[in-house]
Order: C-alpha cells, then structure tokens, then sequence
C-alpha cells in the first residue's frame, strides 16, 4: 500500500491489489482520502493529503494501518487507522498522537516484536525502534530506542533532505539519506551544488540486557556516498 501521485498533479490514496479475473491482475486501486485533520494539524505544506508517517498494526490488527499527520505550533498531531479488510477509516479511532517515526515503519517480530524505521527530525532521523502493540487511541507509543550510525551526521555545509530505511530482512537495513547544501547558501551560487546520497548497510542485533532479556543493538556494515551533479532529485529509493 502506498500513497501516489494519480497523474493529475493530485495525491491519491492506492492500494496494489490482486484481481485474477481481469486481463492485468495486479493494479492499482484508489482508496478513500485520509479524514479531514482537525484545525491546526496538517498532512504537508500544500499537500492535505500527505502522510507524515505510517504503519502496519501486527496480531489481531494486521488488518490495519496507523497513519499519522504533523500538528504546527502548538497544535498536536493526530492519528487515523485505516482499515484494509473493509478499505475504510475508522473515524471513531482518531488518536491525539503521532507515531515517533518519519515515514514508513517496518514491524520486525524476530527483533523484540519491534516497529523499525527513521526517527523524526526532532530525534536525529535516525533508525529508530518503538512498540506499536500496545498503542491505542488513548495510549500513544513512545521511542524505544533510537540508534545512531555514523553516516546520520550530515557534513559542514550540508543538510539532511530526506531519509529512509529499507528492511532487507535478517535484521538487516539499508538507510538511505539525502544531503544538499541549505538553500540560503545554494541560492547565491553560480554553479549547481553538490547534492549527494549516503547509502548505509548496518545490522540490528539482540544482545543481553542489564534488566534480563534481550535488548537491541546496531552493528554498522559497508557505506557509500552517491553525487548528483545535474539531475534534480527529489527521493532516494
């Protein structure tokens, strides 16, 4: 499931489903639009549609999605539940919460029965792992744990655009960021600036807790640095 542009220059809401009885059996198929957030919160600048982030419930929900908008100011966010048996939302389920990741959450049962994915901005955008299972429309999950690589720090003179983390299985992640210099800096330039890509391969691991069980933990692979001297680019994987 994801969220796509529908080739009007609006957002649709679209699933990828399975009909064998057509000539193309798998397609894409428009779903309702997220609710209207409540006054003050806000799906993205010009973009009411946009999710900030979301995630699949796992057990008896894995049916369902959370799916999260960003509040401004003093306004929290807020957070609506999809559900994909009867490709509805359930309004009744408004949370005053958001889910401490940006954008996609992986759930990972071999790893703690944990939810992996990249922090928000105010916590690094950094992997990060929270528990989902036990969230509610009174109960807001918190960050578990948020582990740092060395590739998150973005170097003098850029900043981080972008970030995402991919889930290769076997508790391993590839973590892709985005960096291009601050725009007031890009402005006065008279040459394109440097716009690159860091593509981070590390590992979580479970390691023996000073409380008994089993806590994670990152092991760092191979990097690789990508440069964007002419083409514009918006996202990385």
């Amino acid at each position: 499931m994801d969220r796509l542009t529908n080739g009007t220059g609006t957002r649709a809401f679209e699933a990828l489903v399975y009909t064998p009885y057509q000539h193309v059996t798998w397609h894409w198929r428009t779903l309702p639009p997220p609710p209207p957030p409540p006054p003050g919160v806000e799906f993205a600048a010009n973009d009411p549609t946009r999710i900030a982030s979301f995630a699949a419930a796992a057990g008896d929900d894995s049916n369902k999605i959370w799916v999260s908008a960003t509040g401004s100011g003093d306004v929290k966010g807020c957070t609506h539940l999809f559900d994909a048996e009867k490709l509805a939302w359930c309004k009744e389920e408004r949370a005053d919460w958001v889910l401490p990741f940006y954008g996609c959450a992986q759930y990972v049962p071999q790893l703690n029965k944990l939810w992996f994915g990249i922090s928000s901005r105010e916590h690094g955008c950094l992997l990060c792992a929270s528990d989902l299972s036990g969230a509610s429309k009174t109960q807001p999950p918190s960050l578990h744990t948020a582990l740092e690589d060395t590739a998150a720090r973005a170097p003098d003179g850029f900043e981080l655009v972008t970030a995402r983390a991919i889930y290769l299985g076997s508790g391993k992640f590839c973590l892709a960021r985005f960096f291009a210099p601050p725009m007031r800096i890009s402005l006065y330039e008279d040459k394109e600036p440097e716009q690159f890509a860091v593509m981070a391969g590390v590992q979580v691991i479970l390691i023996p807790s000073s409380h008994g069980g089993k806590s994670v933990a990152m092991v760092e692979r191979n990097s690789q640095r990508y440069v964007f001297n002419e083409d514009e680019t918006y996202w990385v994987l």
